[in-house]
């Protein structure tokens, strides 16, 4: 994760999300997503046993942030990319659905 300066447009400020020994989630991340009031923040691997995780974006500092790391618990199918709606719904693909 990183801070985006509109302005500017300099990058800064890496933060990272996945501790080294979660493997899935180091090699397989593939879909993130925001949700609506920017609190939190989503990522998905991909691939037949895809993973859905979740981070505290209001948590008081980077180390708590990366701390809040939480499993999402989902259907066991692939998972793929992630897309906000105008519903203000998160929308999760599945792995080679048509």
């Amino acid at each position: 994760m990183f801070d985006f300066d509109l302005t500017t447009g300099v990058v800064s400020n890496s933060l990272m999300l996945c501790p080294g020994s979660v493997s899935a989630c180091a090699t397989g991340a593939y879909g993130c997503e925001f949700s609506p009031d920017g609190s939190k923040f989503y990522g998905g691997s991909w691939g037949s046993v895809g993973q859905l995780w979740q981070w505290n974006l209001c948590a008081a500092n980077d180390s708590l942030v990366a701390a809040s790391m939480y499993s999402i618990p989902t259907a066991p199918v692939g998972k793929g990319s992630l897309q906000l709606g105008l519903d203000g719904k998160i929308y999760l693909s599945r792995y080679t659905a048509s």
